[in-house]
């Protein structure tokens, strides 16, 4: 009823067209940077294939869900295990003990097959080529099969139960298509919130795979004549590779444009569905392309980790031809080689079994996770590694001079840099919300005293917290804060309306409270179209506060880099030179704020950069810490360091607030460090 005789044959053309598919990821991942079309192929050639499996051995009356499950265990297991293991040890060899944690993790959530899931929490690009990129991240692929493969013989099993109680293949068409329009209506509906994470939902892939799905059901009831069939081959690879070639950088996959390459290769499986040999057939079934589409799956997770550590290695972005070519080579080489020592243990009675495959991958991931709970372990201690008293009260200078490379700081400094959190669990979770979770003040400083201050703001004001808390304290000041995170205060960006909403409830909450001192960022640094400037939202901001006869301080934005400062450290053998960056590329000549001060006689600005840059450079390093704890946020350590210069420069621009540093108070200024923990303020 389902299979014709057209269908029945081995497609050998499928299997080079993934081999085609394959080589065009390679490129693409290589030099180009963009969706190329060929992981949705892939997820529609997966659909189609297992779908006609079961189709073939329904209609033979042979069919074992069982079965099913055994030869996807068989046929994956020892690829995944191969995979992960290799590019696990590489990892821990050539990256630093910074990027064990999340490498350790990343094996485990591919070996238990939901690392996509993983990718999806921590909304990974996976065309950029950041400080870290992960050489697991290609794996996503191989979790969603799984999970589809998980629940394919349901949905197939449950329309064919139907389609033979109608005596037709219609339901399982309906029930096929109802799926494949839900999962891309849901695609649509989220994936310009959430674009990165999109990508690698599941949900927002299901789509794909249930077209492979559906192509397969309808393959079984056609057959067409050669000429059009060899027509519809050229017009669907050259639909295929037009999309691959014109596709936009910002192309947002798999959304409406993911129907071009998913069309294509629709086209590309029915053109074989003819009982002659067609041009287009003899081409995709040439020895060359077959021997790299039954490799396709191996050098599509092995090419990955080749590219990320050789250009990590490298110190670059985009490699050259060259170097590109010779990456090209060795993953069709070693995949070739991974095939055959698969094809050697699957053959091995042992191996034949998909209960080893899986008892393989579990003990594999029970003895990663114990180094997993180790590490995790050590961040979270890293996290709420208690402060030392001395930071606050040490002497910082100001930047001058050429910067001398050093010494490189000890492993566990670059990973208190990165890691560590002010406040703790509490302060993480409660007092730096996202803006949708509505208003969160919380209080620091002198809880007891009567004076307020207010520091408001997305993550540039919330990494001054430490000083701020310190200086608080030292002067006898209540703080509370109003954070949330993506959300500089009054500086609307596409997309984020919900700020909008935050910002409403704050400044009905300053008015309700009437604290003598408003604190947040007076400049940005984030608009990559202008070095420095003043948002028209902070002015607004600023008018709003004079009107309720409320003073501002402003502080200027401090640099930003393209590098993970923390990972860039570990990674570098002259890290002050790698990791620094020009001023005059990161800051505006002068401070932009500046024009707007005094005009009131409420406006009050404070400039930190000198104890960023010098008159030409910004360092990683500063005054014997480590700047950044990544690309744009100030450590806590560094942070507390200046708590000192801050209270001076505050003691300067509002006096008649602020009084007191560290130093005049002596052993106070251990107490206000080690008493850090914030409280939320009850409504």
């Amino acid at each position: 009823m389902i299979v014709s005789s057209a269908s029945e044959r081995y497609r050998a053309d499928l299997t080079g067209f993934r081999g085609l598919c394959a080589l065009i990821i390679v490129v693409f991942h290589l030099w180009i940077l963009r969706p190329s079309g060929g992981v949705d192929a892939f997820c529609i050639l997966a659909g189609f294939l297992m779908t006609t499996s079961i189709l073939k051995a329904y209609s033979r009356r042979t069919y074992s869900t069982l079965s099913f499950y055994s030869r996807v265990i068989q046929r994956i297991g020892p690829v995944l295990l191969i995979s992960v293991l290799g590019t696990l040890v590489a990892g821990l060899i050539f990256y630093p003990e910074l990027n064990w944690p999340r490498l350790i993790n990343e094996s485990i959530a591919s070996l238990l097959q939901f690392q996509n899931i993983y990718l999806m929490t921590v909304s990974a690009d996976y065309f950029a080529r950041d400080a870290f990129t992960s050489p697991f991240q290609q794996l996503w692929f191989l979790s969603t099969f799984f999970q589809f493969a998980a629940l394919l013989p349901i949905i197939i099993l449950s329309g064919l139960a139907l389609s033979r109680k109608w005596g037709t293949y219609l339901p399982l068409v309906a029930i096929l298509t109802t799926l494949a329009m839900a999962s891309f209506f849901y695609t649509l509906s989220i994936i310009n919130i959430h674009p990165e994470a999109t990508y690698f939902d599941p949900l927002a892939r299901a789509w794909q795979f249930l077209a492979g799905s559906l192509a397969a059901v309808i393959a079984g009831s056609l057959s067409l004549p050669p000429r059009f069939a060899n027509f519809l081959g050229w017009a669907a690879l050259g639909l295929f590779l037009l999309a691959a070639y014109l596709m936009p950088m910002d192309a947002l996959f798999p959304g409406w444009l993911a129907l071009l390459p998913v069309s294509a290769c629709i086209g590309v499986i029915i053109s074989g569905l003819t009982l002659s040999e067609t041009y287009f057939y003899r081409l995709m079934s040439s020895p060359y392309l077959t021997h790299l589409g039954k490799d396709s799956l191996l050098i599509y997770l092995i090419h990955w980790p080749i590219i990320v550590f050789t250009l990590f290695l490298a110190g670059e972005k985009t490699p050259s031809f060259l170097t590109g070519f010779t990456i090209i080579i060795a993953s069709v080489c070693l995949a070739r080689l991974a095939n055959i020592l698969i094809s050697k243990l699957q053959h091995s009675y042992m191996w034949a079994n998909a209960y080893v495959s899986v008892g393989a991958c579990l003990a594999f991931a029970i003895t990663s996770s114990s180094a997993a709970v180790y590490y995790n372990g050590k961040l979270e201690q890293l996290k709420h590694d208690p402060y030392t008293a001395s930071i606050a009260g040490s002497k910082v200078q100001a930047l001058t001079g050429e910067f001398a490379e050093e010494k490189r700081p000890s492993s566990a400094a670059i990973m208190r840099a990165a890691y560590h959190r002010y406040g703790g669990r509490q302060e993480k979770t409660s007092c730096m919300p996202h803006a949708r979770a509505g208003l969160i003040p919380c209080t620091y400083g002198d809880k007891s005293a009567s004076r307020i201050i207010v520091l408001v703001g997305g993550s540039h004001s919330h990494q001054w917290l430490p000083a701020f808390d310190v200086v608080a304290r030292v002067n006898k000041l209540r703080l509370v804060t109003f954070f949330a995170n993506g959300c500089p205060y009054g500086y609307f960006t596409e997309g984020r309306d919900y700020c909008k909403n935050w910002y409403s409830e704050v400044l009905k909450e300053i008015e309700s409270i009437r604290p003598e001192l408003v604190i947040s960022t007076s400049t940005t640094t984030k608009d990559a179209q202008r070095v420095e400037f003043v948002p028209e939202g902070f002015i607004k901001f600023w008018q709003e506060l004079e009107r309720l006869e409320i003073s501002f301080l402003g502080v200027r934005d401090n640099p930003r880099f393209s590098k993970h400062i923390p990972q860039c450290i570990a990674s570098s053998n002259k890290f002050i030179e790698a990791c620094s960056g020009q001023r005059a590329d990161k800051l505006a000549e002068t401070n932009p704020s500046l024009m707007f001060e005094g005009k009131t006689g409420r406006r009050y600005f404070v400039d930190m950069t000198d104890y960023f840059c010098n008159e030409t450079n910004c360092p990683p390093i500063a005054n014997g810490h480590i700047v950044y704890s990544d690309q744009d946020h100030l450590t806590v350590d560094y942070s507390l360091a200046l708590a000192d210069v801050l209270a001076n420069e505050l003691i300067k621009a509002v006096p008649a607030i602020f009084s007191a540093t560290c130093k005049d108070v002596g052993a106070a200024c251990a107490s206000a460090v080690s008493g850090h923990d914030s409280e939320k303020i009850t409504q």
